[in-house]
């Protein structure tokens, strides 16, 4: 995916390619118990990072600004447990406990005191529970602000709007990031249809004309079919 991405941008930018790639890097993962969070870190987390500084070193890209520093992103990895016991509710007027009619985060108090971890439950409706974020690694150390992880918050939960299949959203968003179950669902059928051939993101663009979400590199906006 990097190599692709690099040779899309040499061809667009030529010499000022280096600027344009990514400074963080969000890695979402499911299916991860507490039990396995070191071997995911010590596999999964540091062969992203070694894939990093390989794909650097081959191509000689040096950090923008630094030029005696590779280029190496930041990594963000973050960890989603949805079989879990933790439940929580929204007191009511009448004393009853009911779930939460808007999307919400616990952070604080009830939590692991070993990991940095969260529970949310950013869709209510149906049925959706409440699901556990474990924050794996953490190289743009929001930890430090709490700004910057109200900022994350915020922005894990914009993600659960980025599923393409459910616009215009009728039931609501979704209740993970979409990253996530585009991975579940799709990823499989994705990577067998790429094939060998495929050097350019643009070979990947299909018609604007059809009728469901599509990949689409272009600069200009595409006219919408009720648009008049």
């Amino acid at each position: 995916m990097l190599i692709a991405i690099w040779r899309d941008l040499n061809k667009q930018q030529g010499a000022k390619a280096a600027d344009f790639l990514p400074h963080a890097i969000w890695v979402f993962r499911d299916g991860i118990s507490d039990g396995q969070l070191k071997e995911c870190y010590s596999k999964e987390v540091n062969g992203i990072q070694r894939a990093c500084r390989k794909f650097a070193a081959d191509f000689k890209i040096r950090q923008p600004g630094k030029r005696r520093k590779d280029w190496c992103p930041k990594i963000q990895f973050v960890v989603a447990q949805k079989r879990i016991l933790d439940r929580f509710g929204q007191l009511m007027e009448d004393g009853s406990v009911r779930e939460p009619k808007n999307a919400t985060i616990i952070y604080d108090y009830v939590l692991s005191n070993v990991v940095w971890d969260f529970i949310a439950w950013f869709n209510t409706r149906g049925k959706n529970r409440p699901l556990r974020y474990i924050v794996v690694l953490d190289e743009l150390k929001l930890h430090s602000s709490h700004q910057a992880v109200r900022a994350m918050l915020q922005f894990i939960f914009a993600l659960t709007y980025t599923y393409p299949f459910s616009i215009p959203f009728a039931t609501g968003n979704t209740n993970q990031p979409a990253s996530i179950k585009l991975a579940k669902h799709y990823c499989d059928s994705w990577s067998q249809q790429i094939l060998s051939t495929d050097q350019d993101l643009r070979q990947l663009e299909t018609s604007p004309n059809l009728n469901r979400p599509q990949l689409s590199l272009r600069k200009f906006p595409i006219p919408m079919v009720n648009d008049v």
